[in-house]
């Protein structure tokens, strides 16, 4: 069994509901808990900007342009992080980090929606070179146009250091 077949019985096991003639962005979104975050867009550029009192990490909702990063013009606390192309065709976020039970936080900076996609973790010894963090990873991911993807574990998220 190839990888698209067993990430669709995966999906089909824990969400019943027909798959028949749904697009892969409609089975990302049904797939969702309720306060969950559809990605719109896909392979596209996203940018991130952080809150340096929380060091909170925001993602851009929708695809941007490169001239939209080098415009963007946070008020402080916040700052610029980056700009990069997802690899993706489709994602969506069941929670924001170490939120599980609440929905996605977004808030609009500069005129734009963003998702909150990482937050810092307490500080334990040893700690690691650059700080502890915690990224909310998608739900699933779907790459290329033929359909290899893997399912993420329901409350998956990639953390580095402490936990």
């Amino acid at each position: 069994m190839d990888i698209a077949n067993q990430f669709f019985l995966a999906i089909k096991e824990h969400y019943p509901m027909n798959f028949s003639a749904m697009s892969v962005d409609a089975l990302m979104r049904e797939s969702l808990q309720q306060g969950g975050y559809a990605v719109s867009g896909g392979r596209d550029l996203f940018m991130e900007v952080m809150d340096t009192t929380t060091g909170l990490v925001w993602m851009s909702a929708a695809p941007v342009q490169l001239a939209d990063y080098e415009a963007l013009l946070p008020e402080e606390p916040l700052v610029k992080v980056g700009i990069a192309r997802a690899p993706m065709d489709s994602a969506g976020f069941q929670y924001s980090p170490g939120s599980p039970d609440e929905p996605v936080r977004k808030r609009v900076i500069d005129g734009r929606l963003y998702i909150n996609v990482a937050a810092p973790l307490e500080q334990k010894s040893p700690s690691v070179p650059g700080g502890n963090f915690c990224r909310q990873g998608p739900r699933g991911w779907l790459r290329s146009r033929t359909f290899r993807g893997r399912a993420a574990p329901a409350r998956g998220k990639l953390c580095r250091g402490g936990r």
